[in-house]
């Protein structure tokens, strides 16, 4: 028979089993019913409030005394059995609440229906586990005691499950698979209670406390539950401001919530363990209140005294990663991990310590059972979860601020306490001796809480500093514009999502002009995801209908100082804004377009890989009018090739006709059900119909059809050859999800992708789809093969890559991405040469720097480095008269340089042209009067003259 320790310890780890099962299934369900609701921050906030409330529930029926007749663990086993049924069916509950969310027409409250529907079954049974299990240990301790150890075992399980789900399972095997292997685990944790129930001794008979006055337990237990309720609404506020804070350092992406969730519960089951290891020592009534007192006291402080170090955590995770070399995603996870625990993890731990402290406290006032202590506490902790989350995203943030919003955070933690003090103090003494150190902390945390503004880039990253020209922290993501001098970039929860250089505009253009140029008569048009709106302005320039679906409405405001390359989109009445998510709108509209454009965030940031499915792509493809047409961004950046072909091949599988474009850094995808017309004369025609189209793209060097079609790299079977065996991305698993995990360890992925795509240009074919000469596209190779030797930062990559230039440039003159191609790499070459002249000089190719030299002198010809460069080339191989006059022209620009003037007399001595070679050293002389070897330089020339 195990002894009392021994089966403590058994119980814990079974909750440990099912903490990870419930944070797998929570990871697994949010995500499902988000991809049924959208990533809408309105979503987002009903999925959670409807799992915590579902919590609350548990905890709620846990304190039921029909329960105490049941063996614990048997309760125990029954819930995690049921909750494990339960998740076995969930898909098929899934679809029915997707199927029931699109036939109401998806409105706000309808999700919060059918999201609490879903979730409370399951969540009410994990939360009731706690008080129940709680109850049975209780004797030979503590009820917090208890709690604490089984929060804590259930919290650090939470932890592995909510880590090992995000960052391995569905990575690699997918949601379903993930799901499966949480249920495994959650019937394990069943069984086992059942072993052990079946093994261990008789439960004893609950211990009982004296009863207090009806009026006084009545008082205190309410004012027990409020201080839960305000610690379970801190807790969780401050989880929404970490998030909205943290993913500026930790990205922005799928693991990087987990992250912070999992940093959030380690810090919960450090707090909950360790009130477990010391709750025996603290009996006393006033013992309990001191430390409730002094935990919030720590708790008001350090929040406030987190923001210096939020506003300079970047740093830390810099120097994090120069002792940790990140080689791979467990690196990666641990300085991440690191980088979060430190302000949130003694946060979290304060308020997970609240929690059982707050339970012995409850029971030993106002109560005589466990049970009831426990669910009181828990119960009120979790809905104060709810309003904690829905108050910080949709009040606080958008009303005072995420820096404010911490220190309103700290300063409720000294509320909280007021309140418990007033209701529990023994003494009026006791009442001051704890409002005094309690109005110090709220003091110390006015006195160290500093403005925190989110920031990076641009802000000191690698070395970059820019003006901040525009921030707003919105209910739905944090906005930031900076310039950098002749740059401007827009940025949403620190993400680059619009810069305004070159590339990026005849991106944007291209996406919103291309598809409306190819059909032959667009009438509506959706633009999914607004950034700075220049693809929206490139759609008004047409004379259609226009909506727009953006996430974080409030860029509008950001979008006016973009207002010359949008065409001042955010000022014109001639479009509609639609807030949603780009995937929910469309699933739940009944309009029907003929041009869709969406520019998603890159897959790999703020969760926009739904935008890049097969499912959602067949949801655009049902959208579209006959004839329609869908343009999609998908970048090569960051995104390994079996990624880039995966996202071929999806959106091929969706559309029978497609075309490739490749333009400078990013390629778009164009997409549609019936075939396209893919004619530059007609493109040609209505460019001219269209002055302003016509203006827009000249100003980024798109004048005829032909200069837009010369974009297209791959047709309909051409890009089946590109994809040929890449896997389908689903809802299920894609791996674009975790582009960032992919690309670990990848030096350059544009440079892989660039060379898929220029591996399987077909110039014949391109030419056949697209009605232009071949050598279009034979210059636009050339063209690419440029850009991936550009990536190789040495002189020898930059001559090469220019010779691959000028072959473009004869082939195809009008190709402008050639000319603006030119100009950058020619000033990167003439920098290499600068850098690198010693070593060619003295290299043991003294041909290779003449061909160097010869090319740099052509580009600037009155430099007088290059010339003297070219010069000094062509002395090393005795080419003395090809030297001189390169030579010549560095001394006229420079008559004062020494060693211009030597390489030229000694040039015009080795060419026998001796009278001006002693003119030359007479004016060396005059520089350099003291220099012994001029005279003899110059008797020793007389000599050669009077012996020739």
């Amino acid at each position: 028979m195990p002894t009392p320790s021994l089966e403590r310890a058994a119980v814990q780890a079974l909750f440990l089993l099912s903490g990870f099962s419930a944070l797998a299934y929570e990871v697994l369900w949010e995500r499902a019913l988000r991809l049924s609701f959208g990533v809408s921050t309105y979503s987002v906030a009903v999925v959670t409030a409807a799992f915590m409330a579902g919590l609350s529930l548990g905890y709620a029926l846990g304190r039921s005394p029909r329960l105490a007749r049941f063996r614990a663990l048997r309760v125990y086993a029954a819930a995690e059995a049921a909750v494990a049924v339960y998740a076995l069916a969930f898909p098929a509950v899934h679809a029915a609440v997707d199927a029931a969310y699109v036939a109401s027409g998806g409105s706000i409250a309808v999700r919060a229906v059918l999201a609490f529907a879903a979730l409370l079954p399951p969540t009410i049974l994990m939360g009731l586990t706690l008080p129940v299990v709680a109850r049975a240990l209780s004797t030979g301790g503590t009820a917090g005691q208890a709690a604490a150890g089984l929060f804590a075992a259930n919290t650090t399980g939470g932890v592995v499950g909510t880590l090992a789900t995000a960052w391995y399972l569905i990575r690699w095997f997918g949601a379903a698979t993930s799901a499966g292997v949480a249920v495994a685990v959650n019937l394990a944790a069943a069984l086992g209670a059942l072993a052990l129930a079946s093994r261990g001794r008789a439960e004893p008979a609950i211990e009982t406390s004296p009863v207090p006055a009806r009026a006084r337990a009545g008082r205190v237990a309410f004012a027990l539950g409020v201080a839960a309720f305000l610690a379970g609404f801190q807790t969780m506020a401050l989880q929404v401001v970490w998030n909205r804070t943290l993913v500026c350092v930790v990205e922005n992406n799928t693991t990087s919530f987990s992250l912070i969730l999992a940093s959030v519960l380690l810090g919960s089951a450090v707090g909950a363990w360790l009130y477990a290891s010391i709750a025996r020592r603290i009996v006393s009534h006033g013992g309990r209140l001191r430390l409730f007192v002094a935990v919030e006291i720590f708790l008001c402080v350090y929040v406030a005294a987190s923001i210096p170090l939020l506003n300079r955590l970047y740093d830390v995770a810099r120097a994090l990663s120069d002792v940790i070399v990140i080689d791979g995603p467990a690196d990666l996870l641990l300085v991440r991990l690191l980088v979060a625990i430190l302000p949130v993890g003694p946060a979290a731990a304060a308020g997970a310590f609240l929690l059982p402290l707050l339970v012995d406290l409850l029971r030993s006032e106002a109560d005589e059972d466990a049970a009831p202590a426990v669910s009181t506490v828990f119960a009120a902790d979790s809905i104060g979860s709810v309003a904690g989350a829905l108050t910080a995203g949709f009040g606080l943030i958008p009303g005072i601020g995420i820096g404010r919003s911490l220190v309103a955070m700290g300063l409720l933690a000294a509320v909280t306490a007021v309140i418990v003090l007033v209701v529990l103090r023994r003494n009026f003494r006791e009442l001051v001796l704890g409002a005094a150190p309690l109005a110090g902390a709220a003091v110390i945390a006015l006195v160290v809480a500093e403005p925190l503004t989110l920031t990076r880039w641009y802000d000191g990253h690698e070395g970059v500093r820019g003006d901040l020209l525009y921030y707003r922290e919105g209910a739905f993501g944090t906005i930031s514009v900076f310039q950098v001098g002749d740059r401007r970039d827009l940025l949403i929860n620190c993400i680059e999502e619009v810069p305004n250089h070159r590339d990026a505009l005849l991106l944007f253009k291209l996406l919103g002009h291309t598809p409306l140029l190819l059909h032959p008569h667009p009438q509506r048009v959706l633009v999914n995801a607004l950034g700075g709106g220049i693809t929206l302005g490139a759609v008004l320039r047409h004379p259609v209908t226009v909506e727009a679906v953006e996430l974080v409405p409030e860029v509008r405001d950001a979008m006016a100082l973009f207002a010359k390359e949008n065409g001042n989109a955010a000022a014109r009445s001639d479009w509609r804004l639609i807030h949603d998510d780009g995937r929910n709108y469309l699933r739940m509209t009944t309009e029907r377009y003929d041009v869709i454009t969406a520019d998603a965030t890159h897959p790999a940031a703020g969760e926009s890989w739904p935008l890049y499915t097969r499912e959602y792509y067949g949801i655009v493809s049902s959208k579209l009018a006959p004839g329609g047409i869908f343009a999609q961004w998908l970048p090569l950046h960051n995104m390994v090739a079996s990624d880039f072909v995966a996202s071929l091949k999806t959106f091929r599988s969706a559309f029978p006709h497609v075309l490739v474009l490749f333009v400078e850094r990013y390629s778009v995808l164009i997409g549609s059900l019936t075939p396209l017309d893919v004619d530059p004369a007609a493109i040609d025609a209505r460019m001219r119909q269209r002055p302003e189209v016509a203006a827009d793209l000249a100003s980024v060097g798109v004048e005829r059809g032909e200069d837009v079609l010369r974009y297209v790299v791959a047709a309909d079977g051409g890009v089946d050859r590109l994809s040929g065996g890449a896997e389908l991305l689903t809802d299920d698993r894609a791996s674009v999800e975790f582009a960032e995990l992919n690309r670990i360890a990848v030096p350059n992925t544009f440079r892989m992708d660039l060379e898929i795509l220029a591996k399987g240009m077909d110039g014949a074919a391109l030419s056949r789809a697209t009605r232009l000469p071949e050598t279009v596209f034979t210059a636009r190779r050339k063209l690419f093969d440029a850009k991936l030797r550009a990536v190789d930062p040495s002189v020898d990559s930059a001559f090469a890559a220019l010779q691959d230039l000028e072959s473009a440039r004869r082939l195809n003159p009008r190709d402008a991405d050639v000319g603006v191609l030119l100009t950058e790499l020619r000033g990167r070459f003439l920098r290499f040469l600068g850098s690198d002249y010693r070593t060619l000089l003295g290299g043991p190719d003294p041909e290779r720097t003449i061909r160097f030299a010869s090319y740099a002198q052509e580009i600037q010809p009155t430099d007088h480095f290059l010339n003297q460069l070219l010069g000094a080339a062509l002395l090393r191989v005795e080419r003395f008269p090809d030297a001189i006059p390169y030579l010549e022209r560095a001394a006229t620009e420079r008559p004062d340089n020494f060693a211009y003037l030597s390489n030229l007399a000694y040039a015009y001595e080795r060419a026998q042209r001796y009278r001006e070679a002693i003119e030359t050293v007479r004016r060396l002389e005059a520089l350099d009067p003291a220099n012994p070897a001029l005279p003899e330089a110059r008797s020793r020339i007389e000599r050669e003259m009077e012996e020739r």
